[in-house]
């Protein structure tokens, strides 16, 4: 299992730094190489955070 630690206000976005506030709801989905031999590749599973 995988873990990440974020900075809740300094979460990294496509435009640049951002905080996160309450009332919000985030996604999170990861990418990563499958090391099974064969060179794929694969996202996790997407989780909803509700931030209050």
């Amino acid at each position: 299992m995988a873990q990440l630690t974020l900075s809740l206000d300094a979460i990294p976005t496509p435009t640049g730094f951002r905080s996160v506030l309450a009332g919000e709801t985030w996604y999170f989905q990861a990418w990563f190489r499958d090391f099974t031999g064969f060179g794929f590749s694969n996202f996790t599973d997407a989780v909803e955070i509700a931030f209050h």
